[in-house]
């Protein structure tokens, strides 16, 4: 009976490590850190309704152990701002005069 017992925790714990990896529960010597994915409950649902397929088990394992950054977005701004830059940058290397600088500067900084 208890052997039993014990191999059912065992193969519990199996099946819900990649739950476990996703919450990412570290036990020190005070207290229970926890640092949870942003997904860690889709892993779990994932986990518990068809972690019993391998596929969708080894699919939950991968995905919790995977980096939870998110992507970088790199958006250029067409404002003034950067049209201003590009005006300094085009006054530096010479290609406007410092005359037709001024006067693109002005009309910059009226809008």
């Amino acid at each position: 009976m208890i052997d039993s017992l014990v191999m059912f925790l065992l193969l519990l714990f199996i099946y819900f490590i990649p739950s476990i990896v996703a919450l990412n529960i570290r036990l020190t010597k005070k207290n229970i850190i926890t640092d949870k994915k942003t997904n860690a409950t889709s892993i779990f649902v994932l986990n518990f309704f068809l972690g019993w397929t391998l596929v969708c088990w080894v699919i939950a394992l991968v995905w919790a152990v995977s980096d939870d950054s998110k992507p970088k977005n790199i958006v250029e701004s067409k404002g003034k701002d950067s049209s201003l830059d590009l005006l300094k940058k085009q006054f530096a290397e010479g290609k406007i005069s410092e005359k037709e600088y001024k006067k693109k500067k002005e009309i910059l900084k009226e809008k």
